[in-house]
């Protein structure tokens, strides 16, 4: 039984028994060599399957089951040695009673139907591993545990679409290996919170080695929260709920009308009015809790008045949308959001399963580990493109501007105690409660005080009238993820926020039902692709402008929060360095031009091809990094088998599709003034099919990239917000440079934190009284994987007009993958 089936969403089967594969079917498909007759793992799990305490043993197992703990209150004298090992002892566990869900070995290796994460095995190792290699950076821990293992589930997948589809065909360890490398990390992690001299309730600052202690346990809690939401996404024959998972919410029926009735099964849902008034957005440097980067430093929004719905948009108003046929209906969607639906093919959200023939828009309920009658008053848990097609077609319907609030305007909709910072760490819940308090007080649905969303109306309102402020979902904003004023990279996760300021990830805020530690906090800003399914609904407001930001020292704008005009100046702007960058790849000698520093991609590519000569390195495969409108990797196919342009601008890779299908592409360039000369960008005499484009993050490359001969990388490293994460890309498990090929960056080190913050540069600064300039970075960042060959000039100039260049000096360094 082949599932092409497996990229279809299981949640569509009512008939959940038929999606299991089963061992010989698992066989034939391409992941099937994974498995090896483990089983041990279908039905309640043995004691073995116990690393760290069993849940029973385990702080916070309350009245059966296990809860989330408070989040630790980080301030001198707040802590202990033993609540940090409680907290860590609770986060371990309810990882592996969360994994006890899984029957069998075919959900841990078995892809999700989207394929667009890893199986997940990865997710069941993945933290451990990640103990370990934040320890051993913050000089906690001296040695791997397991140094394989520690490459091979060091770094998760974030796609760049919903079809960029990885194929996960990895070759895995044994579940039984794999569980015995967890008990190791655990017994290691463990011994250096009994020992370490830095525990004993000091306070933690974001410099401290041991703010790595906090970090870990944080990201474990994360991926409890991602994990639960790909087994949500598996047939439920492959799960089973845990006896020792708290139950799903109380308010869940015994049974559903197939057509839900407004304020009969769901309630109705009014507009209230949210005063305006001016918004902090951050904590500033407050370290009263453990925070992500992107949590520090202060932006200060001035919000105009609004209106809000009091409830989230519940599965009974997001059914009259279903049942109208506007969900199928290109009009009420964003072109992207149009090409997913058409894409997956949906027809209702995708945790809906139908009950009955598609037209009667009958439906129950995929929760985490079951299918249960459609709870109409619970939030639809929807991606960002159905939240806005609701939007658009709520406001047609009532012919007002409606759509999803921005982060500034959910701050406003919360408790008014939670944004005035007179009130200490107390205005965080999250540092006082554990989720069944959550749940008891009434104040929000989340820390682990059940497994599912609930209904709508069951918490009470904040000050402002509004419920579900936090908890129950996530709630999907306007704004694009971007850094606040004072933002800086922390130096023991540099790439955790910076790949994700790329006007592609989306806020989202609240929290969830599964929302625990950090990610229950006030503080919590996180993000996700627009197609990306988590525990995540959506809130209706009516309201004319998202805010404006108040003056400040740096002016780091959202993409959203930029008035007209300014977006037109800059759009202008960046059209006009986009032909300028279109001359320089494309053209011939300018007559005025410096003369060594014309025809730049030609050169670019004879110094590859003469490198390859004299070092002899296979001319099979090259990466163009960076690659901007691909005029150098025409160059380069004259003397390699296949090229792969991958850069970040959409609009200049599809400059470089055109030139690849038919041959030239228009432009212009300035003369003086107003005059411009339109011309063509013609591609050079070459094998155009032996070249690919890609639109991809260089900080965040596709994990089956595939290897490379030669990696080229021009101009690349003081434009992007985290270098050292592509610099890891080339060597260890998934590195793209083959060993003993080349990696050739060019630089002129022209580091601007407009590009890269500053604590993420690999030089331009002093470092411990000494000169650390850009290749020194380089040097360090690729290690001992790379052994250092040359290095030498490669100018080049960028016509601005006929009469004006600008003339750089790039630094080409030459590195041979040799590990």
């Amino acid at each position: 039984m082949n599932l092409s089936g497996l990229q279809r969403n299981p949640n569509l089967n009512l008939h959940q028994e038929e999606l299991k594969l089963g061992k010989e079917a698992c066989l034939l498909e391409p992941w099937g060599h994974n498995m090896r007759d483990e089983d041990w793992l279908a039905g309640d799990r043995p004691s073995y399957w116990w690393t760290g305490k069993k849940p029973e043993d385990c702080p916070g197992f309350v009245d059966g089951v296990l809860v989330s703990l408070p989040l630790p209150n980080l301030n001198a004298g707040s802590y202990t040695r033993q609540s940090l090992l409680d907290y860590f002892d609770n986060t371990w566990t309810i990882t592996e009673v969360l994994f006890s869900a899984l029957q069998s070995e075919e959900p841990f290796f078995r892809p999700p139907y989207h394929q667009l994460r890893h199986p997940l095995v990865f997710y069941y190792v993945h933290p451990a591993a990640l103990y370990v290699n934040k320890f051993r950076l913050a000089g906690l821990l001296d040695e791997p545990t397991n140094q394989i293992y520690e490459q091979l589930f060091e770094t998760g997948v974030d796609e760049m679409s919903w079809d960029d589809m990885s194929k996960n065909c990895e070759s895995w360890p044994t579940i039984r290996e794999c569980t015995e490398y967890r008990r190791v990390v655990y017994k290691r992690v463990r011994k250096m919170l009994q020992t370490h001299p830095k525990l004993d309730g000091q306070a933690m600052s974001l410099k401290d080695d041991v703010y790595a202690v906090a970090m870990v346990f944080e990201h474990e809690r994360i991926h409890i929260e991602t994990t639960s939401v790909l087994m949500r996404e598996l047939p439920v024959s492959l799960i089973k709920k845990p006896p020792q998972w708290p139950s799903i919410h109380p308010s869940a029926p015994a049974d559903s009308s197939p057509s839900p009735v407004e304020g009969q099964d769901f309630p109705v849902n009014r507009f209230v009015g949210v005063a305006g008034g001016i918004v902090e957005l951050g904590r500033g440097a407050e370290v009263d809790s453990f925070g992500w980067d992107n949590e520090f430093g202060s932006t200060e929004m001035n919000v105009q008045g609004f209106e809000a719905q009091e409830f989230l948009i519940t599965n009974g108003q997001y059914w009259e949308f279903v049942r109208s046929g506007a969900y199928v209906s290109e009009e009420y969607w964003t072109p992207e959001g149009w090409g997913w639906r058409v894409f997956r093919n949906a027809k209702w959200p995708t945790f809906w399963v139908p009950d009955g023939p598609q037209g009667l828009h009958q439906y129950k309920l995929r929760v985490v580990f079951d299918i249960i009658p459609m709870p109409w008053a619970w939030p639809a848990v929807v991606n960002l493109h159905e939240a806005k097609a609701y939007c658009n077609w709520l406001a047609q319907k009532l012919q007002k501007p409606c759509r999803i609030p921005t982060e500034s305007e959910h701050r406003l909709m919360r408790n008014a105690s939670t944004r005035d910072k007179s009130n200490g760490p107390e205005r965080d819940p999250v540092l006082g409660l554990r989720g069944d308090q959550f749940l008891e007080q009434g104040l929000a649905n989340m820390n682990l005080g059940c497994s599912s969303e609930g209904a709508v109306n069951c918490g009470k309102p904040s000050s402002a009238g509004i419920y579900d402020s936090m908890g129950n979902v996530w709630v999907w904003c306007e704004d694009w993820f971007c850094p606040l004023d004072g933002f800086r990279v922390h130096h023991l996760y540099d790439d955790f926020s910076t790949p994700c300021f790329d006007g592609k990830h989306s806020v989202i805020m609240g929290g969830s039902f599964i929302s625990t530690g950090n990610e229950a906090s006030i503080h919590a800003r996180f993000h996700f692709r627009p197609h990306f399914f988590q525990h995540a609904g959506c809130r209706v407001v009516i309201g004319e402008g998202s805010g404006t930001k108040r003056p400040s020292t740096t002016d780091q704008k959202s993409r959203r929060e930029v008035s007209a005009a300014a977006a037109l100046e800059l759009e202008a702007k960046a059209e006009r360095l986009m032909h300028q960058v279109v001359h320089l790849h494309y053209a011939g000698a300018d007559r005025l031009a410096p003369p060594d520093a014309g025809l730049y991609p030609k050169r670019c590519a004879e110094l590859v091809a003469d490198l390859c000569s004299r070092l002899n390195v296979p001319t099979e495969s090259l990466l163009d990094l960076g690659c901007s409108v691909g005029g150098t990797c025409f160059q380069f196919a004259q003397s390699f088998g296949s090229v792969m342009g991958i850069d970040l601008d959409e609009k200049a890779i599809k400059l470089a599709e055109t030139v690849k299908s038919t041959g030239s592409s228009p432009y212009t360039y300035v003369e003086e003034g107003n005059l411009v000369t339109s011309t063509l960008a013609k591609a050079p005499e070459c094998d155009r099919s032996r070249v690919k484009f890609l639109v991809a993050d260089a900080c965040c490359l596709p994990p089956d990239l595939g290897i490379y001969s030669v990696v080229f990388m021009a101009n690349l490293i003081d434009r992007i917000c985290s270098p050292k994460s592509v610099l890891g890309r080339m060597a260890g498990l998934k590195g793209v440079v083959q060993i003993g090929g080349l990696l050739v960056n060019v630089s002129s080190y022209t580091w601007d934190e407009a590009y890269t913050n500053e604590g993420a540069w690999l030089g331009g600064m002093e470092v411990n009284g000494q000169e650390c300039k850009g290749v020194d970075g380089l040097r360090a960042a690729l290690g001992d994987a790379f052994e250092y060959v040359e290095e030498r000039d490669l100018p080049f100039s960028l016509r601005e007009h006929a009469r004006k260049y600008q003339y750089v000096v790039g630094h080409v360094t030459v590195w041979r993958r040799i590990a």
